[in-house]
């Protein structure tokens, strides 16, 4: 259930877009940007929150990439990916866009999500967060029905929910170190 888009014009967005890539803004204005762009939901604050990865700021960029996840908008596809792929851009950065990938949840993605998992070279980081979001968008594509649930917080978890109710089990899934 994704949160009702705000109504923001064109101009207004070309705004909060350009506030991203400007250097006298402090980051809590940038964020809080990037959230306002997030409520507007449209392809155009998409293209501007795309503007923020011009940062020198790994924070804004992980953020961004968090944000154009929960938006779940598949428009925001190609960016992620560029971010992904990018073997110069910051681990943590690289691992927010495959999650974001994950949560957007359009098959589209799994091919280059395979190739970076199956890509032993990649950090550890970005390996773990490719394979959840291989298995976030399989099991998406398996059980549509999971989406028309309602979330309780907005957001789009990086990981299918647990098959199982049972509370030891999950423990034990919990726990185990494989």
């Amino acid at each position: 259930m994704a949160a009702q888009q705000a109504q923001v014009s064109p101009e207004t967005i070309v705004k909060l877009g350009s506030v991203l890539i400007d250097p006298q803004q402090s980051i809590p204005t940038k964020m809080r940007t990037v959230f306002l762009l997030k409520q507007a939901g449209t392809k155009e604050a998409i293209d501007s929150l795309n503007q923020g990865f011009q940062s020198p700021s790994v924070l804004l960029k992980h953020e961004i990439a968090y944000v154009m996840g929960q938006m779940m908008n598949p428009y925001a596809i190609p960016y992620l990916i560029k971010l992904l792929e990018d073997r110069d851009e910051d681990t943590i950065v690289r691992h927010e866009a495959g999650e974001a990938l994950g949560a957007i949840g359009d098959p589209s993605a799994l091919e280059v999500l395979k190739t970076q998992f199956a890509d032993k070279s990649n950090c550890r980081e970005v390996l773990e967060t490719c394979e959840l979001a291989i298995d976030s968008i399989e099991h998406q594509t398996a059980h549509p029905e999971d989406a028309e649930k309602p979330k309780a917080y907005l957001s789009k978890d990086p990981a299918p929910p647990a098959e199982s109710r049972d509370i030891p089990a999950l423990r034990t899934t919990l726990l185990d170190k494989q």
